[in-house]
């Protein structure tokens, strides 16, 4: 609302200063008079996009009665110039009200399609979450179905010892597939754009390197940094990057299964975008596979859940960059993640 009112006395100043300049300008000065006739077209044109059909013709007739007198009593004598200016206010008519119209039009188009956006953006959510809750449930229905199996057997009478250290075994481990399942899907709803501060990907893969010697697949999987020291800060949350680089690293140290894994930090050749790469030489991902892997629950994994990735596609979008993956059959994977240069730096 004040910034319409500033508009609305920016165009209220201007007609008035031109009037002004056209009340006190001689007659004798005829081309100035045509230089200040001309700019009366600014503030019907600023009224016109601002405040549409009403704005551009209440603005244009507001500057036909304050120059009409002066037309009339200045330029009577003169026919040429009367008519010229005559001819002037009729344009500054048509002008504000077929500017106003088109700029209402537009205004009104713009707000319908960002109603269709919000809409489609809606749906979008909608379809997520039915795909996210049809995936969980799907994830559930098998460790469910063995947790009630044991609770069954376990129920009978006088179970034998092996038949119960048997099924406690499976109770463990469903329940602990479970919960994997439960803490994977709320990390993936619960990402979500923070206040964002200039951080260095080095610092955050010198973090998820520490993390990953002490996770046991560090025990078998060496992994190797090499990191570009002169490399741009990005805008970000460290702790969410630091998990995206964890999430891939971790899906190479269970493709392999032995080996090293190597992650590095880069600028790309256009020097716009920062990486950090992550490969492996593991079995590599089927073609038919790559378009899905960051589809939520899917994975090729009899024991994943398949959210990982899915993860950090969005913390990649989050950051205003994104998540490549280049794969080749029996010669591994590299996933590199991207993002814009810190305009800081």
């Amino acid at each position: 609302m004040r910034n319409s009112w500033k508009q609305l006395a920016l165009v209220a100043g201007l007609v008035a200063v031109f009037s002004l300049l056209h009340y006190m300008t001689p007659a004798s000065r005829p081309i100035l008079h045509d230089v200040w006739r001309k700019l009366y077209f600014v503030p019907i044109l600023l009224a016109a996009f601002r405040f549409g059909l009403k704005g551009g013709l209440a603005t244009s007739a507001v500057i036909s009665v304050i120059y009409l007198p002066h037309v009339l009593h200045e330029w009577a004598h003169i026919h040429t110039q009367r008519e010229d200016a005559l001819f002037d206010i009729l344009l500054y008519n048509i002008v504000g009200g077929l500017t106003g119209f088109l700029a209402a039009r537009e205004r009104e188009q713009r707000e319908k399609l960002r109603q269709a956006q919000k809409e489609l953006l809606r749906a979008d959510r909608l379809k997520l979450l039915g795909e996210l809750s049809a995936g969980m449930a799907h994830e559930m229905r098998t460790p469910l179905a063995s947790i009630l199996g044991s609770v069954d057997i376990l129920s009978k009478e006088n179970p034998r010892p092996e038949e119960k250290g048997e099924f406690l075994e499976i109770l463990k481990k469903e329940v602990g597939r479970l919960d994997k399942v439960v803490n994977d899907f709320l990390n993936y709803s619960k990402i979500e754009k923070k206040e964002f501060a200039p951080c260095d990907l080095n610092e955050v893969v010198r973090q998820a390197e520490t993390i990953l010697r002490s996770h046991p697949a560090g025990k078998k999987i060496r992994v190797s940094v090499d990191l570009d020291k002169k490399l741009s800060k990005v805008l970000g949350d460290p702790n969410q990057l630091c998990q995206a680089v964890l999430n891939l690293a971790l899906n190479a140290m269970q493709a392999m299964g032995e080996g090293e894994v190597k992650i590095a930090t880069g600028v790309n050749s256009e020097g716009e975008q920062v990486f950090v790469s992550v490969a492996d030489r593991g079995p590599g991902i089927p073609p038919e596979d790559l378009e899905k892997i960051f589809t939520p629950f899917f994975t090729t994994r009899t024991d994943g859940v398949g959210l990982g990735l899915g993860i950090v596609e969005r913390i990649a979008s989050l950051h205003k960059g994104e998540v490549k993956v280049e794969s080749r059959m029996g010669e591994g994977t590299t996933a590199f993640l991207l993002f814009p240069v810190w305009e800081g730096n």
